[in-house]
């Protein structure tokens, strides 16, 4: 598993290998790091790209808890700061699925499971 606080985006076109996936503890760890940066520099691409691969890693591991709604809702601020609307929809809809399924009690997972290539 990939153990980088930071990760460039890039659209997947196949499964990604599972050491090109941060694990759920590195993603952690990475959003702190994302977020201190931001507040220091206010560098907006750099900071939209590293979320999107947050939310890329977070995905394809199937992970939906408290921790992926912090990153959405991160996310989403920021996108509204900088007028990004096409990509501020995207993270309000994922927000809201998310709201949704975490207050109907369901299981807040953890596990670093999902669509990783299990060949890798």
């Amino acid at each position: 598993t990939c153990q980088n606080l930071e990760k460039p985006y890039l659209r997947l076109t196949t499964f990604p290998k599972a050491q090109g996936v941060r694990p759920l503890s590195v993603l952690k760890r990475s959003i702190v790091h994302i977020k201190k940066r931001y507040i220091e520099t206010e560098d907006f691409e750099w900071a939209n790209e590293q979320l999107k691969s947050v939310r890329q890693d977070l995905t394809v591991q199937g992970l939906r808890n408290d921790f992926v709604l912090e990153v959405y809702e991160t996310h989403a601020r920021i996108l509204l700061e900088h007028g990004d609307l096409n990509e501020f929809n995207q993270c309000q809809s994922m927000i809201k699925s998310l709201t949704m399924g975490l207050s109907s009690g369901a299981q807040d997972q953890d596990s670093e499971i999902g669509c990783i290539d299990p060949n890798e």
